[in-house]
């Protein structure tokens, strides 16, 4: 079980100190927010990550996360006054909006907020097409915010509020598309190779084959020749056996 204590420090009736402690079984982490000014939110997720691509359709944004409470904003931004895509999520409702040179256009509000409080989500952000955001919680299509502003400019994704988070990643397309076809080359090249070694072995057996079939007719030919020959040599002497002997016939007679 998880339990979440928070503890604030006071002095001269103005908090200087947010302590969190936070136990999980037999372990325990501590956080401690300094507070400059009583206005000021102390969170317990700050995350900022720059966005070094250029944003494009089909490009995805997964967040993975435990809501600790239900304040928390998620913002895509250019820079401090040009923010093309903000988040919040309150109690009852999520909202979303804009902020273009310095100033907020209108809000859109969608009630009941679809997370709940001490449970793991997941969510996606898909830019489409028309480059608006298809927001997603947990695999289920929740919302489509409409394009208020480029995101060809777009440098950080910031998340923070009363969340713990696991992961966020940034998908982009055409680096989807570019590993694939890097995976075809290889795997073309490999195949290419693994021909090439094939061939290269049976070729070798091959010629090693020929070789000895050459080898052994060499062997029968010379065979079948000294054959050839001692059967000529013996009768080359059988003749001469018989020529001596007609000879000493003759001498007798």
């Amino acid at each position: 079980m998880c339990h979440l204590i928070l503890l604030r420090l006071s002095y001269s009736n103005h908090k200087i100190l947010i302590i969190s402690i936070i136990l999980f079984f037999d372990r325990h982490w501590l956080f401690i927010y300094p507070v400059h000014g009583g206005s000021q939110n102390a969170w317990l997720t700050n995350y900022t990550e720059n966005i070094l691509s250029k944003l494009i359709p089909n490009d995805e944004i997964i967040v993975r996360g435990v809501l600790v409470e239900p304040n928390f904003y998620i913002d895509l931004r250019i820079n401090k006054d040009n923010i093309p895509f903000h988040l919040k999520s309150t109690q009852t409702m999520m909202i979303f909006n804009s902020k273009y040179k310095a100033t907020w256009l209108s809000e859109i509000k969608l009630t009941p907020n679809p997370l709940v409080v001490n449970t793991t989500f997941m969510m996606n952000i898909l830019i489409d097409q028309d480059e608006s955001f298809n927001i997603s919680f947990d695999e289920h299509i929740f919302f489509k915010y409409e394009k208020r502003e480029s995101l060809d400019s777009v440098k950080q994704i910031n998340i923070y509020g009363n969340i713990t988070l696991k992961s966020v990643k940034i998908i982009h397309s055409y680096r989807e598309k570019d590993n694939s076809m890097k995976t075809l080359i290889i795997g073309i090249a490999i195949t290419i190779v693994l021909l090439i070694l094939v061939g290269m072995v049976a070729f070798y057996i091959l010629r090693r084959h020929c070789m000895h079939s050459q080898s052994n007719n060499s062997s029968e030919k010379y065979h079948d020749v000294t054959i050839n020959s001692l059967g000529s040599h013996r009768s080359k002497t059988t003749d001469n056996s018989n020529a001596t002997q007609a000879t000493n016939s003759s001498t007798i007679s």
